[in-house]
């Protein structure tokens, strides 16, 4: 078994915790990375950059989070998707050249929850609630579908069904990782496959459906 933190935006004090601890990696936010935000895709020297950063802890780079805004159209549905699922393309790209030689590498993470762009709620979503602050002052959070009043007040896309939600999923993943023609989701290349830059694509969902 190994233990791997969130660093969130990988910062000192976040990276020496997980190294006291004993953990063997983490993950963080590509908009820790400066540019990131406005240009939605990391370069090779972002990569380089993160990689070093975990190294001097003695850490992995376990996973990148991709954030929900640089590809909220492709969930959506809606117009610049394909540049979306592109720039995503190009950092699976760049992490794969900073890791050629053969270190385990990271996986990107792509979170996909309309509840990112859904004001409200008590806490952060709708649907969660921060519980009491645990030991050594950790967050505690937990989700209750049933905690949301109602519909969502935001629906930037419409009301769509569970098979276009699903067919948009599969848009992406088709686009994305061509091959093998199928899929399933957090698939990983065997060792007899050839490389490919990620060891994975993890996406989650936590969507409010039409019924």
């Amino acid at each position: 078994m190994k233990i791997g933190l969130r660093a969130n935006n990988g910062a000192e004090e976040r990276l020496l915790f997980a190294q006291q601890v004993g953990a063997e990696g983490a993950s963080i936010w590509a908009s820790a990375c400066p540019g990131y935000t406005e240009r939605c895709y990391l370069t090779v020297g972002d990569v380089w950059e993160m990689r070093g950063r975990f190294a001097r802890y003695n850490l992995e780079l376990t996973g990148i989070g991709l954030g929900g805004d640089c590809i909220k159209n492709q969930l959506l549905g809606l117009p610049e998707r394909d540049r979306e699922i592109d720039n995503v393309c190009r950092t699976i790209r760049a992490i794969g050249r900073a890791y050629e030689d053969g270190a385990p590498s990271p996986v990107v993470i792509i979170d996909q929850r309309t509840t990112y762009w859904a004001p409200g709620g008590p806490f952060w979503h709708p649907g969660y609630e921060r519980l009491p602050i645990g030991r050594g002052g950790v967050y505690l959070t937990t989700f209750d579908a049933q905690r949301i009043q109602g519909e969502l007040d935001d629906k930037p896309a419409g009301e769509v069904s569970a098979e276009e939600v699903w067919s948009r999923i599969a848009y992406f993943h088709e686009r994305s990782c061509p091959w093998p023609s199928r899929l399933t989701f957090g698939w990983r290349p065997t060792p007899t496959t050839r490389r490919w830059p990620i060891t994975g694509v993890c996406t989650r969902l936590s969507l409010a459906l039409k019924g």
